[in-house]
């Protein structure tokens, strides 16, 4: 090739179209590999669960030994998450990033000592030990869902709750374009509703469930009205068939989205205080985890 048309080329740099698609594939991807990661995780376990018997592991010896110490290796490292929020630039790397990092070794160190202990216990302060971890991940499991409903993606960015106002409020301009005012009013009812939830934790979560309830109750009587709705404007703007089965599934979308939107808005104010209570919670959890590992770590090197 000549020089004059390689550098041609290398000035020019790939198209657009091919950009946008390699950016749509690298988003793809990082959307996939949580799900990817998870679900490693869980063959593994089912796995050596099934083949316990068969490991061919010590505890004490080689590979046993060496999973013991980098399974509590990856545990230690948690606090790099919690460190990094409380003393800022002191830690590198983002928040973001450990924090994904966290979840990451919040699942591969249980199963790599999992693998050390061969899924059983052998003394009191292994099976102590082990316990510890096995609360510890899935007390971390549990704030991950907590997490997720009061903050987008892995950015840590708080979600607000003047937000899911904003939110119910542009869903709901979205199906006023498909719905008579007979079923706005009931959607707004909805809004009302979820913007009243207030009161002790157990009242929230009550009133936020059973507003869950409701909507999903109401949910096919009132895609049937917006239906009706649609034929009869179909008929007035003469719209073909196709037209008409378009609109009707742009309805049921948006009506999801409304409900959505509302649920969110609802339970807000429950997962933001049972998230508090995990965190006073958590910690003395984890803080337990690390006595019972070197109980047991000092039992098995004296005696």
């Amino acid at each position: 090739m000549p020089a004059r048309v390689s550098a041609f080329i290398s000035e020019i740099g790939p198209s657009p179209a091919v950009r946008l698609a390699a950016g749509r594939l690298a988003t793809a991807a990082a959307a996939l590999l949580p799900s990817a990661t998870g679900l490693g995780i869980a063959g593994a376990l089912i796995v050596g669960y099934r083949e316990r018997a068969h490991l061919g592991i010590r505890p004490d010896l080689g590979v046993g030994y060496w999973l013991g110490i980098v399974g509590a290796g990856m545990m230690l490292v948690l606090l790099a998450y919690p460190l990094r929020k409380r003393f800022g630039r002191a830690v590198p790397g983002s928040v973001g990033l450990w924090f994904r990092f966290h979840m990451l070794l919040g699942l591969l160190g249980p199963l790599a000592i999992l693998y050390h202990a061969r899924f059983r216990y052998d003394a009191l302060n292994s099976g102590v030990a082990l316990a510890a971890m096995l609360i510890v991940a899935g007390s971390g499991i549990v704030g991950r869902y907590f997490h997720r409903h009061l903050y987008r993606g892995y950015r840590l960015q708080h979600v607000e709750a003047s937000e899911l106002g904003d939110t119910v409020m542009a869903a709901r301009a979205a199906v006023k374009e498909d719905a008579d005012d007979s079923v706005l009013a009931e959607l707004a009812a909805f809004a009302a509703r979820a913007a009243d939830v207030r009161g002790s934790l157990p009242v929230t979560i009550a009133k936020a469930l059973v507003l869950t309830l409701a909507m999903r109750l109401r949910k096919p009587a009132l895609l049937h009205e917006i239906d009706q709705h649609l034929a009869q404007v179909a008929i007035e703007r003469g719209w073909l068939k196709a037209d008409l089965r378009q609109h009707r599934r742009d309805a049921a979308h948006h009506l999801d989205s409304y409900f959505r939107a509302v649920r969110s808005a609802a339970t807000y104010g429950a997962f933001e205080r049972l998230f508090a209570l995990w965190h006073h919670l958590h910690l003395p959890l984890f803080g337990f985890l690390v006595l019972a590992a070197i109980t047991h770590v000092v039992a098995v090197h004296l005696y």
